[in-house]
C-alpha cells in the first residue's frame, strides 16, 4: 500500500511580539530551499486576503479564524503546505483549528508580556494600556496557555536562532519526510 502524503499546516502562535512572524518567515525560508509547494502567512498578510473587514474584537477574531481556515483549506486542496503565524489566543480557537484541518501542528511561542511589550514596535500594548484597543491578548484579554500545542518554545529565554533550531528539530522529527 502506498502512503498518501497530505499537505501539512504549521501554525506558530503566541502573544503579539513573541516572535511569530520572524520565526515563521525564517522557517519558510529554510523549508522553501527543499520545497516550493509552501506558503507563508502572518496575521497582516492573511488579513489582506479576507472577504470582509474585521476589528480585533473577540467575536471578530473567531470570524477571522473561519476565513483563515477557508484560505488554508483551499491552499491544502491545491497541495500547498502552509505556515501561518497568528495570535490564536483561546483554546477554543485551537480546538477549532485541530477539528477543521488535517495534518496540522501548533507551535506555541511562550513569552511573558513584559518582554513582548519591550519588543512591540507596532505599539499594540501601548494602545491597549491607554484603553485605545479593544482586544489585545495579554493585556485586555487573557492569553490562554495552550492545552493542545505540539511544541512549546520559550522565546522569552531563547534567542531567535535557538528558537528556530528548536522548531527545525521538531519539523525534522515530525514532517521532514513530507518535505520534498
Amino acid at each position: 500500500m502506498v502512503d498518501i502524503i497530505k499537505p501539512w499546516v504549521i501554525i506558530i502562535m503566541g502573544p503579539t511580539a513573541s516572535g511569530k512572524s520572524t520565526l515563521g518567515s525564517l522557517l519558510y525560508e529554510k523549508i522553501q530551499l527543499k520545497s516550493n509547494n509552501i506558503k507563508f502567512y502572518d496575521g497582516d498578510t492573511i488579513r489582506k486576503k479576507l472577504k470582509n473587514e474585521y476589528s480585533h474584537s473577540l467575536p471578530d477574531r473567531f470570524k477571522v479564524l473561519d476565513e483563515y481556515l477557508e484560505i488554508i483549506f483551499e491552499d491544502c486542496k491545491d497541495e500547498y503546505n502552509v505556515i501561518l503565524s497568528t495570535v490564536l489566543h483561546k483554546n477554543k480557537m485551537r480546538e477549532i483549528v485541530k477539528n477543521k484541518l488535517d495534518n496540522v501542528f501548533l507551535i506555541y511561542l511562550h513569552c511573558n508580556v513584559e518582554i513582548c511589550e519591550k519588543r512591540d514596535f507596532k505599539g499594540h500594548y501601548n494602545r491597549a494600556r491607554k484603553g485605545e484597543a479593544d482586544c489585545v491578548p495579554g493585556i485586555t484579554e487573557e492569553y490562554e496557555y495552550p492545552n493542545n500545542a505540539d511544541l512549546i518554545v520559550n522565546t522569552g529565554k531563547n534567542s531567535i536562532s535557538e528558537s528556530l533550531n528548536l522548531i527545525l528539530e521538531f519539523v525534522e522529527k515530525t514532517i521532514s519526510s513530507q518535505i520534498e
